[in-house]
């Protein structure tokens, strides 16, 4: 019976413990960045795609002004350049500076590509999508992700060359403890953005601890019933 006990005890110990490191967890956001589309992949649930595909004919472009919804996201040059202009090109647009073989969305005028989530009203924690500069190879970006409690990371990154027609760098991040708001790619040139995808960041394997630390307290109880 003390040996019940003791396990017991030690048990609820570890089951406050990892509840107070989960809260603690919780009031700092967890932030993952990702440069590579499988790793995000595992890492998410409940995708959604926007390929910027039939919003404008093949070999041609539109310019929307600072901004556009786009299926429920709103797609904007950042505030501080001036005109805003955000274009969409077709397939095979040639904007890019070479024929480029998907429809993209870019920002005009060297400015910053913003991706909005919140006309969406709801909560998604993870972000993505294949980023590049229109006329200049390999420039050095900057990344900045926005949640409902303020920045949540600001980094520099290599994004692809467009101008190429050949856009291979995925960036993307997921959130545990926050909501994504925005994420923006600035000071580049002419920063260009393919296959947007958002959705819902897989829980960390430290939630599902708690689940399992009930099983071992409930074993002991289970043992003396029978």
């Amino acid at each position: 019976m003390r040996f019940v006990g003791i396990r017991t005890c030690a048990a609820a110990l570890l089951l406050l413990g990892t509840v107070f490191s989960a809260r603690v967890a919780m009031a700092l956001p967890v932030v993952t960045f990702y440069n590579n589309r499988a790793a995000w992949d595992l890492a998410v649930s409940s995708q959604t795609l926007i390929n910027f595909e039939g919003i404008v004919a093949d070999n041609t472009f539109v310019d929307f002004g600072p901004d556009e919804n786009i299926d429920g996201v709103r797609f904007a040059e950042a505030p501080g350049f001036n005109p805003g202009q955000l274009i969409v090109s077709g397939f095979n647009g040639g904007l890019s500076g070479a024929p480029y073989n998907s429809a993209l969305v870019m920002s005009g005028n060297s400015g910053a590509l913003t991706a909005d989530l919140t006309p969406l009203r709801a909560n998604f924690t993870a972000i993505g999508g294949f980023f590049g500069n229109i006329q200049t190879t390999d420039a050095a970006s900057q990344l900045t992700l926005v949640g409902t409690t303020g920045v949540l990371d600001v980094r520099v990154v290599t994004a692809g060359d467009m101008g190429q027609g050949n856009p291979e760098v995925f960036l993307g991040y997921t959130v545990i403890g926050d909501t994504i708001d925005t994420m923006t790619i600035s000071n580049g040139d002419f920063e260009g953005l393919d296959d947007f995808v958002y959705g819902q960041a897989i829980p960390e394997p430290a939630t599902l601890a708690v689940g399992s630390v009930l099983v071992i307290l409930l074993a002991p109880r289970r043992r003396r019933a029978a």
